[in-house]
């Protein structure tokens, strides 16, 4: 049996401390756990198991009158379906093939019997076969109706094909089974004789467009060829390919001799700026400057002369001495000569100078026209490349018109010889197998009507499940209390009818049943309350609900004696003093109780009642004019702490919540609530209001205990009730076995001595 909930489903209560001021919740009312609202699938089944009886009704039902009135349709108003058969016989042979015996292709043939559909169907072919059919009642009914006889009887009849054949089908369905027939077989001799009468007209008039088209597409050829010829003519030919290939080369090697002059031109431009950096005298020192100065002829017959002169001068001077008059004139020649030289050498210095500046400037200026000409260059052979493309562009533009319109008359050519092998065919329509008179009904059939009863039997069936289960807003599983409430289940207590033991009154099963299935249910519940929050945080504990006669005071009794069963000991407190039942159940309690307590009449210890050892009760005592002030005192308060003293837990069992404020009130001098909600009767909406208006005083709740919860198909404790008592059984079964072991043993014993 597994009535306790999960780990998971196990609430953890964090006290919040009363001295901090009370936060109103922060969920509003009808919230719930993020994803928690859709509907799983064990939902659906247990719907559907739920509604089981009402959907097997349903399939019956519409199960049923599909069988009735299949049957009685087919005996009153059945209905006959007659039906002939045209071939259409394609053309033998082909202008553009030959002649022989040959078949048209499976896309031709399927336009050809199209198109016989269409002809068939037409209102000649109907209005020729109604002028023959005036005669008969069906004719009389359509017009005493004032319908168009014509139209009516394209309604009636259907002419299709038969794939995979070359048979056309033409049929009608209806109660009489003379009339259809002869109907059937006018519209087919219509169809025959229409078709052979009309196809070689309409066959010319289509030849007659598409030569029409023929002569448009011819043009459009001629134009697109003359495009090209002119094209070629000026100049787009083979040669003009190959001219193409060659400028595309002499690009090329262009733009790389452009790359070498660029290269060759950033170099003279860095040694003309470096020149005009330079001075004078750097200037005469470049290599260009000397050089001048080395091979200038008079330069050089100045050096030679001033080269002897110092040589005579020497001789001379070795020879006379220094004064001596010839070395005197020796030494004034050297000088004047000397100074000669150093005239003539500044004179070719400046020239020099000039002579590079002028060449590093006249290099620098042929470099840049070189390279302007040869941009130029490239810039003409690019026209003339893409002249040559444009040119090509066109061509191949006029080609493609060329060969999308020749693709054009290729089309119509082979339509032109469909329509001329369509014409040279001598019966295109003829009948295959007229009809006869049906003898066995066409519709309606079991096959169909019961099996479509089935169906929409069923889809009632689920769909008013669904709708019921969607208007029905109650708690009935606990998965509605996850999904709904947002709070964890405590325990689930069965419903008094569906329980194998009597119980006389739920409120008292711990006193007389307490063995019952009923009793183990509050015993789990117990287990799960233990592992909600610490001791300390369920020293009191309210029970409250949402409405009236949801059983708070049986979840209170039952529950803290499975307490009190533990070794705890339990006070209940009957804190309604609107409808008070403590003392109802136990008249052996003092008069008095709590209101008396509350107001200083009497002792509380005086004033409790010993049910068993460790669990105690206390009325609720005389009703005060003002339960809810009464309730929420600092008298009330210093009660509880006196409770405290000598008690281990405390329940108090409260007033529904949502009918007066006693419960809310109460439920801020405790430490938790616990809120009862009876299965099938609360909705979750009224829950969700009861569980804000506590949790936003901060009082928390340590869950749900799921009241009354029913035995029904879909819903739950079924398979538990069963596993229960079995299981129950067993070890009674067993001890009564080994009892009578014994006995017989010891009667055996009795016997042998």
């Amino acid at each position: 049996m597994s009535l306790v909930p999960t780990r998971r489903e196990t609430p953890q209560i964090h006290r919040i401390d009363r001295s901090a001021p009370i936060a109103p919740a922060s969920r509003p009312s009808g919230s719930s756990t993020p994803g928690g609202a859709g509907i799983t699938g064990k939902d659906i089944i247990r719907m559907l198991r739920r509604r089981k009886w009402m959907i097997i009704l349903s399939v019956s039902i519409f199960t049923a009158a599909s069988v009735v009135s299949t049957w009685l349709w087919l005996k009153y108003a059945p209905l006959y379906t007659a039906s002939a058969f045209l071939k259409v016989n394609p053309p033998k042979g082909s202008e553009l093939q030959g002649g022989g015996q040959r078949f048209l292709a499976e896309d031709a043939m399927d336009r050809l019997m199209m198109t016989y559909v269409n002809a068939a169907s037409s209102d000649t072919v109907l209005g020729d076969a109604a002028a023959k059919l005036i005669h008969t009642n069906w004719y009389n009914e359509v017009n005493q109706e004032g319908s168009d006889v014509v139209f009516e009887l394209g309604e009636e009849i259907s002419i299709s094909m038969v794939p995979k054949t070359q048979l056309l089908r033409v049929s009608m369905t209806g109660q009489n089974r003379d009339e259809i027939t002869e109907i059937v077989n006018e519209v087919s001799k219509a169809a025959v004789k229409d078709t052979q009468k009309e196809t070689g007209d309409l066959h010319t008039q289509a030849i007659n467009r598409i030569k029409e088209e023929q002569k448009k597409l011819e043009e459009e050829i001629r134009e697109n060829v003359e495009i090209m010829e002119s094209l070629q003519k000026r100049g787009v030919t083979g040669e003009a390919m190959a001219s193409k290939t060659t400028l595309v080369e002499k690009q090329k090697a262009f733009v790389k001799k452009l790359s070498e002059l660029a290269e060759e031109f950033k170099q003279i431009a860095k040694a003309l700026e470096n020149i005009k950096g330079l001075t004078e005298e750097e200037l005469a020192q470049q290599p260009e400057v000397q050089q001048m100065l080395t091979t200038d002829p008079d330069m050089q017959q100045l050096r030679y002369r001033v080269l002897n002169l110092k040589v005579e001068l020497a001789a001379k001077e070795e020879r006379f001495g220094p004064s001596h008059k010839t070395v005197v004139n020796l030494q004034a020649a050297l000088n004047t000569a000397q100074k000669m030289l150093d005239q003539k050498e500044q004179e070719i210095t400046l020239r020099s100078i000039q002579q590079l500046k002028s060449f590093r400037e006249n290099e620098y200026g042929q470099k840049q026209d070189a390279i302007i000409a040869l941009r130029n260059d490239i810039d003409d052979l690019d026209e003339m490349i893409k002249t040559i493309e444009d040119k090509e562009t066109d061509i191949e533009k006029a080609k493609e018109k060329k060969d999308a319109a020749e693709k054009s008359m290729a089309e119509l050519n082979r339509l032109e010889m469909d329509l001329r092998m369509l014409l040279q065919g001598e019966k295109p329509l003829v009948i295959a197998q007229p009809a006869v008179k049906p003898l066995e009904p066409s519709s309606p059939k079991f096959l169909i009507m019961v099996p479509a009863g089935v169906m929409l039997g069923l889809v009632l069936g689920v769909g008013l499940a669904f709708l019921l289960e969607f208007l029905d807003t109650s708690i009935k599983a606990p998965s509605d209390v996850s999904r709904r409430v947002d709070l964890p289940l405590l325990g689930m207590i069965p419903h008094l009818d569906d329980v194998e033991e009597e119980i006389d009154d739920m409120r008292l099963a711990f006193l007389t049943n307490p063995k019952a299935i009923i009793s183990e249910a509050f015993r789990q519940t117990r287990t799960t309350l233990m592992f909600s929050g610490t001791p300390e945080q369920r020293r009191s504990i309210i029970i409250s609900s949402a409405m009236p006669e949801d059983g708070r005071t049986t979840i209170a009794l039952n529950l803290a004696h499975a307490i009190a069963s533990g070794g705890k000991k339990v006070l209940v407190v009957d804190a309604n003093f609107r409808q008070p039942m403590i003392r109802n159940l136990f008249p052996d309690c003092p008069e008095g109780g709590l209101s008396t307590a509350l107001v200083g009449q009497a002792d509380w210890r005086d004033l409790v009642h010993e049910v068993e050892p460790g669990f105690d009760v206390m009325a609720s005592g005389p009703q005060p004019p003002n339960p809810a002030d009464l309730l929420g005192s600092n008298q009330m308060r210093i009660q509880i702490e006196e409770f405290y003293k000598h008690y281990d837990q405390v329940f108090f069992d409260s007033s529904p919540c949502l009918v007066v404020s006693d419960a809310v009130t109460l439920s801020t001098m405790v430490e938790a609530a616990i809120l009862v909600v009876r299965a099938g009767v609360n909705t979750y909406g009224i829950v969700q209001r009861a569980r804000d208006m506590i949790t936003r005083l901060g009082t928390p709740i340590f869950g749900v205990i799921l009241n009354g919860v029913r035995v029904t198909a879909g819903g739950y404790l079924r398979k538990n009730y069963e596993t229960f008592y079995e299981y129950r059984e067993q070890p009674q079964l067993a001890a009564a076995e080994v009892a009578a072991e014994v006995t017989a043993a010891d009667a055996k014993d009795a016997e042998d001595e």
